[in-house]
């Protein structure tokens, strides 16, 4: 193995969102930086996740509203679903965006090292009192005085074998060539319900199967009820208070069986064409060299305080290995690391200012504490909710369905959380974001015009309503 000369400030395992980013941060800052990637930078995000499922709730969106352009006035002959063009449009995207990744990485001057990497054994010193780190890979290892561990994670499959055509995870559903004309979902959090949505508007017959007793737990109740009422509507069989017996789950190549039961006790057995498991993400954490470092864990995941850091000097973790679980949050906290490595005093990351969004038909988004969870902090709460079928720009969208609530401090005014099911909520939860993340006041937001016909008009309704003056509802 080829060990280099080069010493480098900071070494990022793993290329994805919080890798690239971190490292383009870290050499913005002047400091000499090697990404260690074993696939393509860009990581799960870019090639398995976000943007490849985007593009194909993109396509279904499209296709959902089509069907409904006689009510725009909009004559359509013929109309259906090429899903071998929209795989080619899915993969062009992802080709451009990956090449965007690598251009950026060499303008900054990042050494990009293919292979899979891992910890060798410190030198020059000890983990207590400073030390090189040695990063491996396949015939070739770099050292740095600093690692950042963000090596992402990989969709569990409760411990079923996958065919990439009958029981699959979403990396295998990104690259079906067909659409199941049934499927079976188990699991409602978000990456379930956005498939669910995408295949429900492409025509397909689909199932959730939830084992907690409603969809999207970690949302606010009434949008979780919304969004199953909506679903629903929509076609969409959702079973809450239910568990898959995976012993029994059968496949065979043009269908699987799975048994299923009910919080009563009841058994029935579903059958579909395809089954796709969302039922959470594993950290990898395998084979990195991590085993025996003094590095505290929380269940699977890395254990960092709110600069990232692991306890062991030198050594830093981000991401879904630490329970980060988005994209966003990744790389917030890859900024954050490669700012503490430069010597900067960065502001610690707080997950309660982090935005929360689901692509689904309507979306969902959210940041800040729920009304439930505020109220179990001690604060004096009050909550407003506007519907988006009283904001013209909906009507003219024809995409009316859902509200925007907030939820604030009574004492102050401050606004505490802010949560959106409806049309765009994806983009419009960027300004309660700022509110949440600035620790502003109501009135801010209610005294800030809001053009009209807009979207955006929703929260400064919710905000009026609040104080008991909403205008339009």
């Amino acid at each position: 193995m080829t060990t280099e000369e080069t010493l480098y400030d900071v070494v990022l395992l793993g290329g994805g969102t919080g890798g690239y980013v971190s490292a383009i941060r870290a050499a913005q800052l002047g400091l000499k930086v090697a990404v260690v990637e074993r696939h393509k930078v860009g990581g799960t995000c870019l090639h398995k996740g976000c943007m490849p499922s985007k593009a194909l709730l993109r396509t279904a969106e499209v296709y959902a509203l089509a069907k409904r352009a006689d009510e725009f006035g909009v004559e359509t002959v013929g109309l259906s679903v090429s899903w071998s063009k929209a795989l080619a449009r899915k993969d062009d995207i992802v080709q451009t965006l990956h090449a965007g990744v690598q251009g950026l990485l060499r303008k900054n001057k990042v050494t990009v090292v293919e292979g899979s990497g891992r910890l060798a054994e410190p030198s020059g010193g000890s983990i207590e009192h400073g030390c090189y780190w040695t990063v491996e890979t396949e015939g070739r290892a770099v050292r740095a005085r600093n690692v950042v561990l963000s090596t992402g994670s990989r969709p569990a499959t409760m411990g079923l074998p996958l065919d990439e055509r009958t029981i699959m995870t979403s990396d295998q559903a990104l690259e079906r060539a067909a659409l199941p004309k049934s499927v079976l979902i188990v699991g409602g959090g978000s990456i379930g319900l956005e498939w669910a949505s995408l295949y429900a508007d492409c025509g397909a017959e689909v199932t959730i199967v939830e084992a907690l007793p409603r969809l999207m737990a970690l949302e606010e109740e009434d949008v979780s009820e919304e969004i199953r009422k909506l679903f629903v509507r929509k076609g969409i069989r959702v079973l809450t208070s239910t568990k898959v017996d995976v012993a029994g789950v059968m496949g065979s190549r043009s269908n699987v069986i799975v048994p299923v039961t009910k919080e009563n006790g009841s058994r029935t057995t579903l059958m579909a064409e395809a089954l796709l498991l969302s039922v959470g993400r594993l950290p990898n954490v395998e084979d990195i060299g991590i085993d025996g470092l003094p590095i505290e864990r929380s269940g699977p995941y890395l254990k960092v305080n709110g600069y990232q850091e692991t306890g062991v000097p030198g050594l830093y973790a981000i991401g879904d290995i630490c329970g980060g679980g988005l994209a966003h949050v990744a790389a917030e906290q890859g900024i954050i690391a490669a700012e503490r490595i430069a010597g900067l005093e960065p502001k610690p990351y707080d997950s309660n200012v982090i935005p929360k969004c689901t692509y689904t038909r309507p979306e969902i988004a959210s940041v800040g504490l729920t009304e439930q969870a505020a109220r179990e902090a001690g604060f004096d709460v009050q909550a407003g909710k506007f519907p988006f079928r009283a904001i013209g720009k909906s009507l003219i969208y024809g995409e009316y369905e859902g509200f925007a609530k907030l939820v604030v401090d009574r004492s102050d005014g401050k606004v505490l959380g802010a949560h959106l099911i409806g049309p765009h909520a994806t983009d419009l939860i960027a300004e309660p974001g700022l509110l949440v993340a600035g620790g502003m006041n109501l009135s801010e937001l209610v005294h800030a015009t809001h053009a009209h016909p807009t979207l955006a008009e929703a929260f400064k309704e919710a905000g009026l309503a609040v104080m008991g003056r909403a205008i339009h509802y």
